[in-house]
């Protein structure tokens, strides 16, 4: 009984969507138009390569295929199949990110205005990479949904190097466990640039996102397999959290790094005779290995999908295959908001907030926890080995979303703040301060009322601008309420009461004179002077 009961209220619910969509009211729903609001919300449902592969032998069968209107049957037929569940969401706005289109626009206008930026050098100390475009620049986006955009070279492939050291880290601990990880390296941020030649009191590795950190991690990594083995486990890793993609190996830039690593070598041996790492420790061919794991490359599209499958807490959004436990990812996150962005670590800590990190490649990927990932790739670094756009972009992005990690310690977001949520559209952000804003003038709460303003203040907020669904006003509410100290306050904040009128037609004051409030309305009468100056639409 309590499934035919759950049954009916699903073939309800799918009907309301329908009905929604059905524009003409004709009990049909061109298929192309779905996809499109589909593709909007950030899912190309026809080119996805592990979801909606039902929903599309379906498409297929159609004798138009996309192409076909559909029928209220034909709908109900698809939400029936898996991964309905994300185009059920996506439809009535409910994704991790319900506006993506809205936040896909900002990445193309953010990546416009970074690519103007000719700032940096591409890096030299390794010639392989010296010799890659530095024109190239893309920008990728993956949420924990699946949601994707990509703009710029996204589909080039672009060398990790220092990017791998969060994922080689990850798959130490999944090894080996955090307690026995850290006896070989450290927790802490260096302060010192990324292949600085010491270490710390305890004759370790500062943190494992640093060379020599990485070259520690590198012999934990399946010590008992042979050299061949471990790098083809590492890259099965990497393809796994990028939903099965190709992960290459770029062995020019591989034997450049080699032949120009004086200093790791120097790491290495420092650590060796420190007795920091393991025994039988093969100091070669660790060395070799890190290489190897420096060297592999991936595009932007598929990095913003390793970086999700870290938002995600080791799931892949694209797969729901579990990479890593949760406390991997949280330990990993947790280094890369401290120590990923080699010593520019705490400036970005302070200013963007967000787990990143970044590889002299050009690449930075950036962890939003619970919502998405981002990877920014461009060659041109700054002094201290970070892509010059990949830092620029993120500080844009910044400034317009509430991503950094202490952003709600601000308050609210509201539809007239400077940053918007990521969580909410706009509209819904707009129903939500309207309501608890009409809520504290009718329960007569002068303090919540100024607390929820006081979020707007510098935002050329407008209180005449508020209003229900019903055009009802903070102002239409207070002369209704015959609450006096809320009406002063808004009087304060120039409130209109004598030409707004709501759905019926009725202005503040009428609704003051139709409750008998008549204080209200003389102090109303006085503050517009005299009774020739006041709008009454009551007979």
């Amino acid at each position: 009984m309590e499934k035919i009961f759950e049954d009916k209220n699903k073939e309800e619910e799918y009907k309301r969507i329908f009905d929604a969509y059905d524009d003409d009211m004709d009990g049909k729903i061109p298929l192309n138009f779905l996809i499109k609001q589909i593709k909007h919300q950030g899912f190309s449902i026809l080119q996805e390569k592990h979801r909606f592969q039902e929903i599309k032998q379906y498409i297929s069968s159609l004798p138009h295929k996309e192409k076909s209107n559909i029928d209220f049957q034909n709908f109900q037929d698809i939400m029936e199949m898996p991964d309905s569940d994300l185009i059920e969401k996506a439809l009535l706005g409910k994704l991790i990110v319900p506006d993506f289109s809205e936040f896909t626009e900002s990445i193309e206008k953010i990546y416009e205005i970074v690519k103007e930026v000719k700032d940096g050098e591409n890096a030299s100390y390794i010639p392989q990479l010296a010799e890659v475009d530095s024109n190239l620049f893309s920008i990728a986006a993956c949420t924990v949904d699946g949601q994707q955009c990509d703009i710029g070279d996204s589909d080039t492939y672009f060398c990790v190097q220092s990017c791998s050291k969060a994922i080689s880290y990850c798959i130490a601990v999944e090894e080996h466990g955090i307690d026995y990880v850290h006896k070989h390296v450290g927790k802490e941020p260096s302060g010192a640039s990324f292949n600085k030649n010491f270490l710390n009191p305890d004759n370790l590795p500062h943190n494992p996102m640093i060379n020599s950190g990485a070259i520690m991690i590198a012999a934990l990594i399946s010590p008992d397999l042979e050299m061949y083995k471990r790098y083809e486990y590492v890259k099965r890793y990497w393809s796994s959290l990028a939903a099965g993609a190709r992960v290459g190996f770029q062995n020019a830039t591989y034997l450049s790094e080699k032949d120009t690593a004086s200093r790791n070598f120097c790491l290495g041996h420092m650590m060796m005779d420190a007795k920091a790492f393991p025994e039988d420790t093969d100091l070669d061919n660790i060395l070799d290995f890190y290489f190897q794991l420096c060297s592999l490359e991936v595009t932007s599209k598929d990095m913003a999908i390793i970086a999700a499958s870290l938002a995600n807490g080791g799931v892949c959004p694209m797969t729901n295959q579990r990479i890593f436990k949760e406390d991997t990812v949280n330990h990993c996150l947790s280094l890369m908001h401290s120590c990923g962005m080699y010593d520019y670590s705490g400036e970005w800590a302070y200013s963007v907030g967000i787990p990143a990190k970044s590889g002299v490649g050009g690449c930075v990927f950036l962890v939003v926890p619970k919502v998405m990932g981002i990877c920014i790739f461009s060659p041109r670094l700054d002094s201290r080995g970070n892509s010059v756009r990949g830092i620029e972009a993120s500080k844009l992005l910044l400034k317009e979303y509430t991503m950094h990690r202490y952003d709600n310690l601000k308050g609210v977001v509201t539809p007239f703040s400077h940053k918007m949520s990521l969580l909410q559209s706009m509209a819904e952000q707009k129903n939500e301060f309207t309501k608890d804003l009409l809520n504290a003038v009718a329960d007569d709460d002068l303090h919540h009322l100024q607390c929820i303003l006081e979020e707007v203040k510098e935002e050329n907020f407008n209180i005449n601008s508020i209003s229900d669904y019903d055009d009802v006003t903070p102002a239409h509410v207070a002369c209704s309420f015959n609450h006096e100290e809320i009406l002063h306050y808004l009087i304060e904040l120039d409130a209109d009461f004598n030409n707004v009128t709501d759905k019926w037609g009725k202005t503040p004051l009428d609704r003051a004179s139709e409750a008998g409030h008549k204080d209200v309305v003389k102090i109303l009468h006085k503050l517009y002077a005299s009774e020739k100056d006041l709008c009454y639409t009551t007979d």
